[in-house]
Order: C-alpha cells, then structure tokens, then sequence
C-alpha cells in the first residue's frame, strides 16, 4: 500500500511542472476532482431502501454518481474554457473582466445546479428544482465570509470568493487583488454588523431527533415542537396529545409531516406539512411540492432505464413504498402567535435556498426544516453540506433556522450562521432563539448576480455566434 502512495506522488510531483506551464488543464483537473468529491455521499446512500434490490440499488446509485460528476464537470470545463480563451487573447485585463467573470461564475453554478437536476426530472417533478452541491457556497458558510450572502445571495458568494482567488493566482489580474480583498472584507463587515441585532419575537423551541419507527412522547411547556419528517404519522388530529402534551394553561404548538391520502382522487399518499397544538389538534395541513428525484418519485430517465433492463418489480416496490403525490400549491408560512410567523418546510428544500427565501419575503420570522435523513446512513460528506445549506437559510434571510430529523442530526442555526445546538437520535433539545422581521438585500431580490450573469452570458454566445456566422460567411466567399 505504502508503495502505491509513493508512487502516486512520485508520478504526481514529476507532472506538476508540466500542469504549471497548462493552466486550463489544470483547472480542469481541479474541477473534475472537485466534483467528484462533492457528489461522493452518492455512493453511500441505502440504495436498496430505494431499489427495494440491493444490486439495482448500487447499480443505479453508481450511474447517477457518474452523471453528475461528468454533466457538471463538463458544464464549468467548458465555462472556464470560454473565459480562459479570452483572458489569454486580450493583453489587457482589468476591473470590468473581474465584473463580467464575477458574474457569469454566479450565473454558471446557477445552470449546473439545474442542468443536473433536470436530468432527474419526473412526472411529479419541479422545473425550478436545483441541486447546489456543486457550489463553494456550502464550505465558505463555515467562515466569517458567510455574510456576503445577505447581500449576494448563494450564487454570488461561491463567485466573489471564487474570482478573488483567480485574481489572486494571475499575472495579469493580481495588482487587483488587494483592492478586491478589501472590498470583500467591507462588504463582509457590512453585512455582520447590519443584521447584528434581530427584530423579532425570542422563541422556545423542542427540537426533537427521532428514527422512522420510533416516536416520542414530547411532554414540555415550550412555545412550539418540531418534529422530523413523517414524525406525525399514526397520529391522528384528535389523540395528538398523545405525541406532545403541554400545561392545560398554555397553548404548544407543534410542526412536522404525515402521510395523508384523503384529499386524493387515485388514493397516492401526500406528504403533509402540519401544523398543530396540543390542545386543539391539527390546524393547518399542506402537501408538500418540491419532491426528492429517486425518493418521492422516479424520474423519466431511470424509469426508461429500468423499463429497458425488464427491472418492473423495482418500479412496482418504488410505487408501493415510496412514491408520494406532489401538492398542487407552494407551502405558505404558518402564524402562531405574538408575531411568531414559521417558515416551514419539509425535507428536501433544504436544497432549494428559494423556497426559503419566498417564504421569509412572505412574512416568516423564523424558518424551519421537517427531515427524514436515514437514506444517507451519516454520510460526513453529506452532512457538512447538508449544514452548509442550513447556515445559508440562516445566514442569507437573517432569520434562525431549526431542523428536526429522523435518522439523522438534527440542529438550530441561530440568525448570524452559528450553529447554537445539535442532536442525534433518539432524543431532544431545547433552544431558544429570537425571530426576525428585516429583511436582507438577498430576501429582497434574490440572486441578482445570477440575473445579470445570465444576460452577459447570453450576450457574449450571440456575439460568438454572430461572428462565427460572419466569419464562416467570408471563407465561402473567398473561396
């Protein structure tokens, strides 16, 4: 084994020269390394949960790995290529090329995230869905440059930081890269000390870490009890005093997810957000939309795929077991009480940073998450990701965001990013945290650069087009 290792570096340390004197090929190494890497927690998920058959689960798991690590490799190989080929034809290079690759990195994260997840689309899919594992964003939300999110959203955060070590790293570029440098740290300290202080109402909150089969009695007189995804199942309106039970004085409420197959017409089972208290039971059920590609529902490409590898039975047990009907309406937030507005959601917008977003300019004054995490059997990969996303939702809307899992961790991020409180199964925690009602530049618009980034992108393929056309056009005359 030692001698592979040294093998590999001696192999690694002859080629570094030859890398140096080829910087597009070596970032194009780093960027497929880098993919590769982020998308690893796909190898690790209990795909025979999913395929309800071990073999087609790792088979299939294995395909979907190497598809998103070549679509999204080959997606900012190619970007990069685009603006390599340019930075090396222009002599000149100054502020407005920073602007413009500022804004087309942001615009290009944006494109892979949902090119990937448009592979995935289904029959109870979601066109905006996007998968945003790609993106620096989930990494730098452990540093203080998390801030910058306030102001330039998820997108433009992995590009400002991003362009800064581009900058950093060029010739051409690197007399920038102290002014660039400063202005990220303004900005930075900007946005920390704006939102500093929170407007809203301070809440106590029982966050509960539970498994599938295994629910606890909540007995507590805190304002509101989060439960994990599907932590309501069994659990009729009526005996729901049985799972959280509260001082006759007071008025708990309580938020998680049941099965519900009573508002449709063909009997599918609907994923139910809810909200209840202990004294007057359910009080607000909505079905859940944004569906989780290969857990709720089976995309068109793998339903072809199994269809033609004769894998029926598997598309049989996926029906049977797992799949769940799409709500016809985006979740809305929820009032308790005393100015206390939840933006709740369940699962899977964890990995959708809009819906958050829509929610909190709806009025939400805190957010919240209902998950089931027992698919990814603790993947450490996943799990800084997935809390990467949670100190973004924080982060970015400046509100406190808590999350209650079943077959994972649960946790409280309060409105500044910090992770305050967590906690495993099978157990609970209590927080108390303070609500907001500010609204941040990103809660207002949203991804600007993204925008912007796109319309450049746009501008610069007609202009390529344009004068490939012309070009092409003149040869054919000439000859």
């Amino acid at each position: 084994m030692w001698t592979d290792i040294k093998l590999m570096r001696t192999r690694i340390t002859r080629a570094w020269p030859e890398l140096k004197q080829k910087p597009f090929r070596l970032l194009s190494m780093t960027i497929i390394v880098y993919m590769a890497v982020v998308w690893s927690w796909l190898l690790l998920i209990d795909a025979a949960q999913l395929a309800g058959n071990t073999l087609t689960g790792i088979v299939l798991a294995v395909l979907v790995y190497i598809t998103m690590v070549t679509v999204s490799s080959l997606i900012a190989v190619s970007a990069t290529r685009f603006v390599y080929r340019y930075y090396h034809n222009h002599a000149q290079v100054g502020i407005w090329f920073v602007v413009g690759l500022f804004v087309l990195w942001a615009a290009i994260e944006w494109v892979v995230a949902h090119a990937v997840a448009l592979l995935w689309m289904g029959q109870d899919g979601s066109w905006d869905t996007s998968l945003p594992f790609g993106s620096l964003t989930p990494w730098l939300m452990y540093t203080p440059l998390r801030f910058l999110a306030r102001l330039l959203g998820y997108y433009g955060l992995s590009a400002a930081v991003g362009v800064f070590v581009v900058v950093f790293l060029s010739k051409k570029l690197r007399r920038l890269a102290l002014p660039y440098g400063l202005v990220l740290v303004g900005l930075t300290i900007f946005a920390w000390g704006w939102y500093r202080t929170s407007s809203g109402v301070s809440i106590e909150a029982v966050i509960a870490a539970e498994q599938l089969d295994v629910q606890q009695q909540i007995v507590t007189d805190a304002d509101l009890v989060l439960l994990p995804e599907y932590g309501l199942d069994d659990v009729p309106s009526d005996t729901s005093r049985q799972r959280v039970v509260s001082p006759a004085s007071k008025e708990v409420f309580f938020i998680g997810s049941h099965q519900d197959d009573s508002n449709t017409e063909s009997g599918a089972v609907r994923n139910t957000l809810t909200l209840g208290s202990a004294t007057r039971g359910f009080i607000s059920e909505q079905a859940k939309t944004r569906l989780i590609p290969g857990s709720e529902y089976v995309p068109f490409s793998v339903e072809i795929l199994l269809r033609a590898a004769g894998a029926d039975e598997t598309l049989l047990h996926f029906a049977a077991t797992r799949a769940v009907e799409k709500g016809e309406a985006p979740i809305q937030p929820l009032p308790l009480r005393d100015g206390i507005v939840a933006g709740s959601e369940v699962c899977s917008s964890i990995i959708a940073p809009e819906d958050y977003r829509r929610l909190v300019a709806s009025g939400a004054t805190l957010l919240t998450n209902s998950a089931s995490l027992g698919v990814f059997r603790g993947s450490l990969m996943y799990q800084a990701q997935h809390e990467g996303l949670a100190r973004f939702m924080a982060t970015a809307n400046a509100r406190p965001f808590l999350q209650s899992s079943s077959g994972g961790r649960s946790l409280a991020v309060d409105h500044q990013g910090t992770l305050i409180a967590s906690t495993q199964p099978v157990s609970t925690m209590n927080v108390i945290v303070q609500g907001n009602q500010r609204l941040t530049p990103y809660a207002r618009v949203g991804e600007w650069p993204v925008i912007l980034g796109l319309m450049l992108l746009f501008a610069l393929l007609a202009q390529h087009t344009k004068v490939h056309y012309f070009s092409t056009a003149i040869k054919t005359k000439i000859q």
